[in-house]
């Protein structure tokens, strides 16, 4: 048996609830602290945020700043690329969208692409494949698929033929 060690990180889907003042948050605190906190019990959040708009360079500054060096985030793609366009003619969107999560670069684990559920292999196979090569190389990428006809291995062979986790 190999002696690979490898690394886990364990966190949550977010960290900006209110329903987790008093059960997680003191109530002394500002939810402006809620990530340095979080940050000191979790080594790892997704920013879900992140899917319903694409956040600002100063948000991304904060997040940067409030969280230890090694914190890791996963963000997910925003919705206006994934699920209103689909994954079709978002290279304005990819760009603004890799301009704001870029001063978190060294910080990210993977941008996950959450697909529809309504999104079958077909059809999104052949967007992902005009999608893939467009992708910024500096960061590692996660497909959620939510649509049971991507549980084939034409599926699982294109994720492993491109460096892509699917999820």
């Amino acid at each position: 048996m190999g002696s690979h060690a490898l690394q886990y990180y364990v966190g949550c889907s977010g960290w900006s609830y209110t329903s987790w003042q008093g059960p997680f948050y003191p109530h002394t605190i500002d939810n402006s602290a809620w990530l340095k906190y979080y940050s000191h019990v979790f080594d790892y959040v997704e920013i879900d945020s992140s899917f319903y708009r694409i956040p600002t360079i100063f948000m991304v500054k904060n997040w940067y700043k409030r969280s230890p060096q090694n914190f890791r985030f996963t963000a997910k793609f925003p919705k206006i690329i994934t699920h209103d366009k689909r994954l079709r003619d978002v290279d304005k969107e990819l760009k603004q969208d890799y301009e704001a999560i870029s001063p978190l670069a060294d910080k990210t684990l993977a941008l996950l692409i959450q697909l529809p559920p309504s999104l079958q292999i077909l059809e999104g196979l052949e967007r992902l494949r005009d999608l893939v090569p467009g992708l910024d190389n500096r960061f590692r990428y996660a497909v959620e698929v939510r649509h049971r006809s991507w549980f084939q291995d034409l599926a699982y062979n294109f994720f492993a033929n491109n460096d892509i986790c699917m999820v």
